[in-house]
């Protein structure tokens, strides 16, 4: 139920070709390679709000770098995304196993000097936005990698995909995500012949401005760059993997040409997550306020949601931005009815939890969740986490139907998915009243 592409995009761009120090000896492309990346992205694909920070040469200094990055990464809010590209010499010090960039005024014999991977993560941490991608063209950067992380692959060569892959794309982009993209494992990578690209931002550009489809996730230019690479250069391996922060969400960033048009179809699917709105008093709505919401907070947000969207839908003169926000209101209404409707006066009782839960675990999730929510009362503080419980299972339900997974307990989110349900409904037995009691109506 997340408007799509609706936050800031940050970029963070540092390409460094000049140093200072004696002993480090110049490049050729790093400036270019990051120029004609981000200008790539500008003229062609849809941004709905910008901020760009570049430092070049002389001017990116250690300072200069980490002072920006704690800006971006403490002004960027729940909607926005940043994308941090470094391109420019990387060094690894042996016995610590630990990667560094080097800034224009780094000395690579003094580490305190030198960018390493803790000041980095230390910024990035901190943050709220809903993606991150850092991307590092630079030696020794696959040290930067803490984690293995596995992407799904959803890709398709197709010129004119199927709606699911659309919806797929839109469901990933839902979720929360920490990725970094690096040039080379622990090794030395090519800088490129001179007025040309590195290896490494030659595939990251050749993908953005010839991609067929246009629309795709991280993951889509992930794998193509690091296939494309390690096939023409046999000493360098690019990276792909999460970062090892509790704001990874398994999600993935996306990318929109301006030239989109909204498949038909698409608006069929249901979103996963919660609504990401703002409150009457401008404070950040999160999928954990969800669960503490009583009935009349839930609609007042959704009512604030409608509101927020009718004025973005009129203030667009973008036709695929407008399909999208009618679709998102489209949801929100329905999920308005859900709230809405009637309950049946039911008794509830130790052994029909222990039959939903016995449901639950054969896969009957759908049904088993509406009858659930259906029946326990209103105001129990338990039923708002049933709902983004229920949110949850519509996104993951999506991706099966689009072919990511062709069995439920394959998927780790639907495995959570359940744990997670069987654990609500612990909670709810745990507090139900003893045996000479009785509740009508549900708990």
């Amino acid at each position: 139920m997340q408007s799509f592409l609706v936050g800031n995009r940050y970029f963070f761009g540092i390409g460094i070709n000049k140093y200072a120090h004696e002993s480090i000896s110049n490049l050729n492309n790093a400036q270019k390679d990051v120029e004609v990346f981000w200008k790539t992205i500008k003229e062609s694909y849809r941004l709905p709000g910008l901020t760009e920070t570049t430092w070049y040469d002389e001017s990116a200094t250690k300072t200069n770098i980490i002072d920006s990055l704690h800006t971006i990464c403490n002004d960027a809010s729940r909607l926005d995304e940043i994308i941090i590209y470094f391109s420019g010499h990387g060094v690894m010090k042996g016995n610590l196993n630990t990667a560094y960039w080097v800034p224009h005024d780094g000395n690579p014999h003094s580490i305190s000097s030198l960018i390493s991977y803790g000041e980095i993560m230390a910024q990035i941490e901190q943050s709220k936005a809903k993606h991150i991608l850092m991307i590092s063209d630079s030696c020794y950067s696959g040290a930067l990698h803490k984690s293995v992380g596995e992407l799904v692959d959803i890709s398709t060569n197709t010129e004119n995909p199927p709606p699911h892959f659309f919806n797929s794309v839109r469901k990933l982009h839902g979720y929360q995500s920490r990725w970094l993209l690096t040039s080379g494992a622990k090794e030395l990578v090519s800088d490129g012949h001179p007025d040309h690209h590195s290896p490494f931002a030659g595939s990251l550009i050749a993908y953005m401005e010839n991609q067929e489809n246009k629309f795709f996730s991280y993951q889509n230019l992930a794998h193509y760059v690091t296939q494309s690479v390690a096939a023409t250069q046999s000493f360098q391996t690019p990276i792909s993997q999460h970062m090892t922060l509790a704001a990874h969400k398994l999600g993935q960033m996306a990318f929109i040409r301006k030239d989109f048009e909204v498949p038909e179809g698409f608006g069929d699917s249901v979103d996963q997550g919660v609504l990401a709105i703002k409150s009457l008093d401008g404070e950040e709505i999160s999928p954990e306020d969800f669960k503490h919401a009583s009935k009349e907070l839930m609609l007042e947000w959704f009512e604030t949601a409608l509101k927020h969207l009718a004025e973005k839908e009129k203030e667009s003169q973008d036709q695929t931005e407008r399909k999208i926000l009618q679709a998102d209101s489209d949801r929100i209404r329905q999920q308005v009815e859900q709230l809405m409707q009637p309950k049946t006066s039911m008794k509830l009782t130790p052994v029909q939890i222990e039959q939903w839960k016995t449901a639950i675990r054969m896969n009957k999730v759908e049904k088993t969740l509406d009858e659930i929510i259906e029946t326990i009362d209103e105001n129990h503080d338990k039923r708002n986490t049933l709902f983004v419980q229920s949110s949850r299972f519509y996104g993951i339900k999506d991706d099966k139907e689009a072919g990511v997974f062709s069995n439920w307990n394959d998927s780790p989110l639907y495995n959570r998915l359940v744990r997670d349900i069987i654990s609500v409904l612990d909670s709810i037995k745990k507090d139900l009243p003893g045996p000479n009691e009785s509740i009508s109506g549900g708990v």
